[in-house]
């Protein structure tokens, strides 16, 4: 009778831990890197690249997303920018980053429903601002 209670309690502790695993996944929050790498070719962009083009964030888990500028950059700063009329899903003001430093976003805002939120970056290549249309979306 000993044997089995505590085999059965070894189960029961078993089948507590993997129910519990795939909740304790889903709400553990990531930072998502979104890099970028911009040249310019006098006044105008030459070329970029940027990872994460497409970003999928978990509303629920609180993810948040992370831009950098990497070496090899020709300019000091990057603005993100919402497209036109388009919300801007975190909380807090969309960030400049650049090479002072990497800049993060908040959470994704409570009132905000899934879908995609796209913006642009704006650079400054030589003495005019120029706009960076990467298609990225956020779908929280």
């Amino acid at each position: 009778m000993r044997r089995f209670l505590t085999a059965a309690l070894v189960l029961f502790a078993l089948a507590a831990l993997f129910i519990d695993t795939p909740a304790a996944e889903e709400s553990t929050a990531r930072v998502v890197p979104i890099n970028v790498r911009i040249r310019c070719n006098g006044e105008d962009v030459g070329e970029f690249s940027i990872n994460n083009q497409a970003t999928r964030l978990s509303k629920a888990a609180g993810d948040t997303a992370m831009f950098g500028l990497l070496g090899g950059s020709d300019v000091d700063t990057v603005t993100v920018e919402p497209k036109q009329d388009v919300d801007w899903p975190f909380e807090g003001a969309p960030p400049s980053f650049g090479s002072r430093g990497n800049r993060g976003t908040g959470a994704i805002r409570s009132d905000i429903a899934p879908g995609s939120y796209g913006y642009n970056l704006i650079v400054t290549c030589g003495s005019a601002a120029d706009v960076i249309d990467p298609r990225m979306d956020i779908d929280p």
